[in-house]
């Protein structure tokens, strides 16, 4: 037995000798020898390449972003400027940027609040210096004396007297409506 899977073992060898085993012929060597720190100082290269390729575009998009929000806030700001802060600082351009431009930013802010309160002031003192329509009475009857209206009874002039609820529900009713000639 142990013969015989020799011999099958020997036939097998033959055939793929014969046959190749259908893979490329191993490679001749090149002849130059790599050290381990070459090999390494090789990969460390190879990793901060595939760093730069994953935040590339994030920054990019960073120095686009802030060269929009530069132009429409009119901060004289250089990109290249923001670049170097965020490496020195170890951040995203975005928010270098934003700590840049925060004093710039806080300075307008305030400055944009006390426009808005001077304007709120000189409104509220117009105001309240005229004689503008807000601030008259309404000419028209009220709610109150429709109902003071209704309860005046017959003899007097004024409509039948209703209970409470016919009282409520009556004006209501021309509340919903909006007929207010009663």
């Amino acid at each position: 037995m142990v013969d015989a899977v020799a011999k099958e073992r020997d036939e097998l060898k033959a055939q793929l000798a014969k046959l190749g085993s259908g893979a490329p012929p191993p490679a001749a060597g090149t002849g130059v020898q790599i050290s381990k720190d070459e090999l390494a100082a090789m990969n460390a290269k190879l990793a901060k390449i595939d760093v730069l390729d994953k935040i590339l575009p994030n920054v990019l998009t960073d120095v686009a972003r802030i060269t929009r929000d530069s132009i429409k806030n009119n901060f004289d700001i250089d990109p290249g400027d923001v670049i170097q802060l965020s490496i020195k600082k170890g951040v995203e351009p975005w928010q270098a940027y934003l700590g840049l431009t925060a004093d710039e930013r806080n300075k307008r802010a305030k400055t944009a609040k006390e426009e808005e309160k001077k304007k709120w002031f000189e409104e509220g003192r117009r105001s309240a210096t005229t004689n503008s329509p807000d601030h008259f009475q309404p000419s028209g009857p009220s709610m109150v004396d429709f109902l003071q209206e209704l309860n005046k009874g017959a003899a007097a002039g004024g409509k039948d007297p209703m209970d409470r609820t016919a009282r409520v529900g009556a004006a209501l009713q021309m509340l919903q409506d909006g007929d207010f000639s009663e």
